[in-house]
């Protein structure tokens, strides 16, 4: 993104908003640890808690190259193109994980607003620091 675009906000973008959705994940199961779901499970994991999904929240954190294409295009169709295929990427990792009995529903909804949320807030905080329009860039010279 860097060397096609010159610009590190599109970097930044999917680079804080997985360094803050995994930091929010790490200690929000730290607190909560709650128990898989008592069924019979067809994964295995080191970590115990289930709340909130954080494979879910991931996917939905890579939805952010959807935001990105936004900004670099305004054809209608690449756009939408990244909205779907974030969206249904999305929800095929939830599915995936309720069927292996990994995740509550609840676990997996908690995990795609976590990623919502950061991606908002690192899109918000950039966007403020870069003028708030949609053209600023932190361009490299």
């Amino acid at each position: 993104m860097i060397a096609i675009w010159k610009r590190w906000n599109d970097a930044l973008l999917v680079a804080i908003t997985l360094v803050l959705e995994a930091s929010i994940f790490l200690t929000v199961t730290l607190i909560v640890s709650r128990h898989r779901p008592d069924v019979t499970q067809l994964d295995s994991s080191p970590v115990d808690s289930s709340f909130p999904s954080g494979h879910v929240a991931a996917a939905v954190v890579y939805g952010a190259f959807a935001v990105i294409a936004a900004r670099h295009t305004t054809k209608r169709r690449p756009v939408m193109l990244s909205v779907i295929t974030a969206s249904t990427v999305s929800i095929i990792v939830a599915w995936a994980r309720l069927y292996r009995g990994m995740y509550h529903l609840s676990d997996v909804v908690a995990g795609a607003l976590l990623g919502l949320a950061s991606i908002w807030v690192t899109w918000r905080v950039i966007r403020s620091r870069t003028g708030g329009s949609r053209s600023s860039a932190i361009i490299i010279e």
